[in-house]
Formats: C-alpha cells, structure tokens, sequence
C-alpha cells in the first residue's frame, strides 16, 4: 500500500480515539474550552473599550480641565 508504519499507527491512535465515548467527551469539552476562551477573549476586550472610553469622557468632564 506504500503507507509507512509510524502514519498507519497515527490512524490507529485517532481512530480509537474517536471510536472511544472518552474521546468523544475530550472533543466536545476541548470545544466547550475553546469556545469559553474566545468569549473571555471578547469580553476582555470590550472591557478595555470601555475602560478608556470613561477615562477619556471622565477627563472631559473635570471642571478643572476646561480652562486649560
């Protein structure tokens, strides 16, 4: 078949792997993980939007800063 030994080993491995109720468990949590971490991901991102965003209408609001 021209296949060398170390590939058809890797099938092997994936194979079991996904034929397993484990593996299939490992994927949809890897999954859930993932999809978590995007949503952090967003979140902290947004928060830091957010964070400059009062800074800077903070600042523009000081009565201090107004006849400068």
């Amino acid at each position: 078949m021209g296949v060398g030994v170390e590939s058809l080993r890797r099938w092997v491995v994936v194979a079991q792997e996904q034929a397993s109720p484990a593996g299939e468990a490992a994927r949809a949590e890897s999954a859930r993980v993932k999809e978590l971490e995007r949503k952090v991901r967003d979140l902290t991102e947004a928060n830091e939007i957010l964070l400059a965003a009062s800074v800077f209408f903070a600042g523009e609001l000081d009565p201090r800063q107004r006849n400068r």
